[in-house]
């Protein structure tokens, strides 16, 4: 099946030529399918690299879609005020978007049939603001009655629910049935799993999980499980790791993708690979911030690591303690960031330039439909 065609890149190019004559600004490398409508009375942006799909449909005063974004075919967006996506966020097939601002930040990953507005969208009130990282799973509802705020480095999971308001359903307060609103916040790398409801005016904390199922109808406090109806606490969220653990975790880690690896005598371990040398080691210490991995615990990619001769231009090098890449991106770069993603460990860029996202091969390999 063809992609897209000589026609396919002849309609791109008069649907630019129209944005532009009307004052956006679109970047270089934009591919715009056939059916795509966007209205933007006060400001339209849309970055370098990115792929507006087949019937999307965007309204907004103001709409700033960054870098190498995808939106596949018939998202439909509505805002009364802006829509603002930020650089490499993709957003799949049939997904509805009713607010009255929206703010996704860079490198969101919304799948498909997702559906944000609901009740009350048409407020002033009516915002979703949405951290860097968020995963927010097929099928998951967002009400925005109230503000909800998504920290980012997280995950909303499959068919999960968010409600600003809720009650009534043709049942009277006057015959003492509830009605309750309020926001929502879920906290920075907190995960919401699957068909999970969160019910209005509920704070979560930062690194907390809401199992499977569960109704969610009072705040969770930070590093916190919680689960069942109504949702309680069933301990403390994850464990800690000691040095020791969190070393053989990273070498085993590594092992899954680089098979030939030898220990040097200063402690490194050594992997040897067709698409380069990869050095890792973990420096036993104090922990300079209080995450999962130890600031000790580093991966540097490039060649002779033996003779010490590599170059910052050869040399990319990972941080799993800070939890950033840095430096020179390559195929091997790119395969470890995506192992440790998997394993969700999301790494913030620090001079680092991924590489893109592709549209195409992500229909290929049957992770989306056009």
């Amino acid at each position: 099946m063809t992609l897209w065609t000589d026609d396919d890149e002849a309609r791109s190019r008069r649907a630019i030529d129209t944005l532009r004559a009307r004052g956006g600004t679109i970047g270089d490398d934009v591919r715009i399918a056939r059916d795509v409508r966007i209205d933007a009375e006060h400001e339209l942006v849309i970055g370098d690299g990115t792929f507006i799909g087949r019937g999307v449909a965007i309204g907004a005063p103001r709409v700033r879609i960054g870098r190498n974004c995808i939106l596949f075919s018939e998202v439909d967006v509505l805002c009364r005020r802006a829509f603002t996506l930020g650089d490499r966020g993709k957003i799949s097939r049939r997904c509805v978007f009713r607010a009255s601002e929206i703010d996704l930040g860079p490198e969101l990953w919304c799948n498909a049939e997702v559906e944000i507005g609901g009740g009350g969208w048409e407020s002033p009130s009516a915002t979703l603001q949405v951290g860097p990282v968020q995963v927010i799973g097929r099928r998951a509802s967002i009400n925005v009655g109230a503000p909800v705020r998504l920290a980012g480095h997280g995950a909303l999971s499959i068919e999960s629910m968010v409600f600003t308001h809720g009650g009534g359903h043709c049942q009277s307060f006057l015959d003492g049935f509830r009605w309750t609103e309020g926001p929502v916040t879920v906290g920075v790398n907190s995960a919401v799993l699957v068909r999970a409801v969160v019910l209005p005016g509920v704070e979560i904390g930062d690194q907390s999980t809401v199992a499977a199922g569960a109704i969610v109808n009072r705040d969770v406090p930070s590093s916190t499980l919680v689960g069942g109806v109504p949702a309680r606490v069933i301990g403390p969220n994850g464990r800690r790791l000691s040095p020791a653990d969190q070393d053989q975790a990273i070498v085993e880690t590594l092992r899954t993708l680089l098979d030939n690896h030898e220990v040097m005598e200063a402690g490194a371990t050594i992997f040897h690979s067709p698409l380069g040398t990869v050095a890792y080691s973990y420096v036993f210490g104090p922990r300079a911030c209080d995450q999962a991995a130890s600031a000790g615990a580093r991966v540097m990619i490039g060649r002779d690591f033996e003779s010490g001769t590599e170059s910052p231009r050869e040399c990319c090098r990972i941080d799993l303690g800070k939890g950033t890449i840095s430096g020179a991106t390559s195929e091997l770069s790119e395969r470890l960031r995506h192992l440790f993603r998997r394993k969700g460990c999301w790494l913030d860029f620090d001079g680092y330039t991924p590489a893109q996202i592709d549209w195409r091969a992500l229909v290929e390999r049957g992770i989306e439909q056009p």
